[in-house]
């Protein structure tokens, strides 16, 4: 019947998988309640109505397992942290001890596919500290691939496991010489990798994400969200004349701080897909109060 991972597989939203990640841990004999399977779907019966293998509970007006109603039940009251939350599926010769043994502030939920591959869910903002606790364990003894995204809402394009299938088949063809870091700021990106790849975004080595995070970190604290949408259609004025008119005036409006940071990086002259890319890291660090 169904493995862990089948469950995994079987959720449509990132909340479901949210809830099945957390009642592995904290009930697991419901996912083996039953050993064998439901009736087949005929026009009086069915099985569970969600995983559509195990019977469903008695009495007759209940349309789900028990394992299933259960993930259902906890999933409703999961949204929100679903939409606040990142997961990164690795790959690597050795499991990281933040995975094994997470810290508390991390509030993060782990599962463990074999001796090389796992999946974490923690909140996003939180990301780039879960990354350098990595680092600081391991530093170069880590090598393989972690695929980075975020969580997927109910869709006809296509339901959680399917997306996270997808990110595990990448994850396989990853060379295993270093630590490399495949960004999908968007749940559906991971369909469109090879636009990616060409202009640069995935793979990035580890070094070059975390300098990325901190200058996503940098650009957030320093511009606020209405400067940082001016400055985004400011940059994709074709007309070079229009363009030099409003940058005069964003500038009017900055704070010295704000000004030296995008003359310093010349953010003028960046390709538009780098700075969408850097705009994108902006919801994954933390917001200094």
């Amino acid at each position: 019947m169904f493995t862990s991972f089948d469950w995994l597989r079987t959720c449509s939203s990132g909340n479901e998988l949210l809830a099945v990640m957390i009642l592995m841990k904290t009930k697991p004999g419901i996912f083996y309640w039953s050993s064998e399977p439901g009736c087949p779907m005929t026009a009086i019966a069915h099985p569970c109505r969600r995983c559509w293998t195990y019977p469903k509970l008695k009495p007759f007006r209940r349309n789900f397992c028990l394992a299933c109603e259960h993930i259902l039940r906890l999933a409703s009251r999961l949204k929100s942290e679903s939409q606040k939350s990142v997961l990164v599926w690795g790959h690597v010769n050795q499991i990281p001890k933040t995975v094994l043994n997470p810290p508390d502030m991390l509030n993060c939920h782990t599962y463990l596919h074999d001796e090389r591959s796992f999946l974490i869910a923690l909140t996003a903002c939180r990301l780039r500290n879960w990354l350098q606790d990595v680092m600081i364990h391991h530093s170069d003894q880590l090598k393989g691939v972690f695929q980075i995204f975020p969580p997927v809402g109910i869709t006809r394009r296509g339901g959680m496991g399917d997306v996270l299938c997808k990110h595990i088949a990448d994850s396989t063809g990853m060379p295993s010489n270093r630590l490399w870091i495949r960004f999908f700021p968007k749940p559906y990106d991971v369909f469109n990798e090879p636009k990616k790849q060409k202009k640069g975004l995935v793979p990035l080595e580890v070094e070059e994400f975390m300098r990325l995070l901190d200058m996503a970190s940098i650009f957030r604290t320093l511009l606020t969200p209405k400067i940082r949408e001016i400055l985004l259609k400011i940059l994709t004025i074709d007309n070079d004349q229009e363009s030099q008119f409003y940058w005069g005036r964003l500038t009017g409006m900055l704070t010295p701080e704000s000004r030296d940071m995008l003359v310093s990086w010349k953010i003028r002259r960046w390709p538009m897909h780098r700075f969408k890319f850097l705009y994108d890291l902006t919801h994954y660090v933390p917001y200094p109060y």
